[in-house]
């Protein structure tokens, strides 16, 4: 693990020691903000957290030996509003807190960016700042209440994503050695199959399904694009389901 995980996941090395009154007070409400989202995601993950690592395991990730396992992990969904934000948080909330590694989780969804406004971070310099202009990865990074998990926002260059894909392959290439997990929060495929370019070279995909929303023969198709694209891995979540909060259904 070289430099950017280990210190950007720890907020001890990044945020400043204020020294004066004012700067104190801001201090104290941030270290409160922390403290409740603390409490927030380790309820979450206590609730559903073996969900979420049962999923880990199907697709291939391994929390013993995540090194040499599947470790970039894309989610998408046929339609938007399927839960796919959510999903990609909780999963990477879970291995955080129950496998105490360092996880990144990179916003992606150039429709409905989520991660800014759920981790209570900035919304720019992000990935797409990172992929057009060169942004230097470590400015971008940002530490959350959690001290093993880190946020990459998607950042106000949008554009970036269909021009920038080999760059995109260099990034994760870099991120996967800073990161044991590193888990990225999609656009659908109704919202543009532009990302299908360089979604290969992400680890693994999981397709979300809102239970009763849609067909087999659309689900099939959104599994066939990814195939085509070059995606070798891949897994289905079924989410909403009465059984459970997440119905594995791999491959």
């Amino acid at each position: 693990m070289n430099q950017v995980g280990r210190q950007q996941c720890d907020n001890r090395t990044v945020r400043g020691e204020p020294n004066h009154r004012s700067g104190n007070r801001t201090r104290r409400r941030t270290d409160a903000r922390n403290r409740k989202s603390r409490q927030q995601m380790n309820r979450i993950v206590k609730r559903v957290g073996s969900h979420y690592l049962s999923m880990l395991t199907e697709i291939g990730w391994n929390a013993i030996d995540p090194d040499v396992a599947v470790k970039t992990i894309g989610l998408t969904s046929n339609f938007g509003g399927a839960g796919v934000s959510t999903i990609a948080a909780h999963t990477a909330m879970t291995a955080a807190i129950n496998a105490g590694i360092r996880v990144l989780l990179i916003d992606a969804n150039l429709i409905q960016p989520t991660v800014h406004t759920s981790f209570h971070c900035r919304n720019s310099p992000g990935i797409t700042n990172v992929l057009r202009d060169g942004q230097l990865i470590r400015s971008a990074i940002q530490p959350t209440a959690l001290e093993n998990l880190c946020v990459l926002p998607i950042g106000d260059d949008r554009a970036a994503w269909r021009e920038c894909g080999l760059v995109f392959d260099s990034v994760m290439k870099t991120l996967a050695a800073d990161f044991q997990l590193v888990v990225v929060d999609l656009p659908s495929m109704h919202n543009g199959s532009h990302f299908l370019s360089w979604v290969a070279q992400l680890d693994a995909v999981l397709i979300v399904i809102a239970s009763g929303t849609q067909s087999p023969e659309q689900a099939r198709a959104v599994k066939n694009a990814l195939r085509s694209s070059g995606v070798e891995r891949m897994g289905v979540v079924l989410n909403r389901s009465q059984r459970d909060p997440l119905y594995r259904l791999h491959r």
